[in-house]
């Protein structure tokens, strides 16, 4: 995962956030049109202006993905500027800018990983515990008091690793299904989740 995602379009979307603030209300989403985004790029120079060229669709979207990588990256965020996002909608007639919550999203990926370290080290701390002991000294009922624990971490472990499997297996499926609806043109996908579906990971990161 590269520690500057997201670093070259910094210029672009702190132009882009000074012309377009966020909403106020964090609940709300402020809406921009073609018009005024085209308007907004083509002075100051980031595309060529719409009207003399044929190609105004994709110098429009790769600066919105540009905009959109950079609002999303570490170098953003680092900056002490809110993450954002530029979302299609009324069929690309207007676009919504969102915030998003990355710290959120980031923890969620972290999730599993965390659950499985935590159960690992149960058992590492009950294993280190017993070995420091004359096991056989023990009362009969605490051995098998141990060895209940232990099996239960080992089955907490199983079913951890057996449910983020699932979850994955389920993601891969909808991104891939989503993936090859996009790239046979039955569905048009904004360019927020283009890296996710094709990577197919669940994350945007590079």
């Amino acid at each position: 995962m590269s520690r500057t995602k997201g670093k070259a379009g910094v210029p672009y979307a702190s132009a882009f956030i000074a012309a377009f603030p966020l909403h106020p209300d964090p609940q709300k989403n402020k809406v921009v049109t073609i018009q005024q985004f085209d308007a907004w790029a083509v002075g100051l120079k980031f595309i060529p202006d719409p009207v003399e060229h044929d190609t105004r669709n994709t110098d429009r979207n790769v600066l919105r993905n540009k905009i959109n990588n950079a609002a999303a990256g570490s170098v953003w965020i680092k900056q002490g500027n809110e993450p954002f996002h530029i979302a299609v909608r009324g069929h690309g007639k207007d676009y919504r800018i969102q915030r998003t919550n990355n710290a959120f999203t980031t923890k969620a990926r972290q999730l599993p990983a965390q659950l499985k370290s935590i159960v690992q080290t149960k058992r590492e701390k009950l294993n280190t515990l017993l070995s420091s002991v004359d096991l056989d000294s023990l009362p009969m009922a605490m051995q098998l008091q141990a060895s209940q624990l232990d099996q239960e971490i080992v089955c907490l472990t199983e079913t951890v690793t057996l449910a983020t499997d699932q979850v994955d297996r389920k993601f891969h499926a909808i991104s891939g299904a989503i993936a090859q609806m996009v790239k046979t043109g039955k569905l048009v996908a904004g360019n927020g989740i283009t890296a996710m579906i094709t990577n197919g990971d669940g994350s945007s990161e590079p």
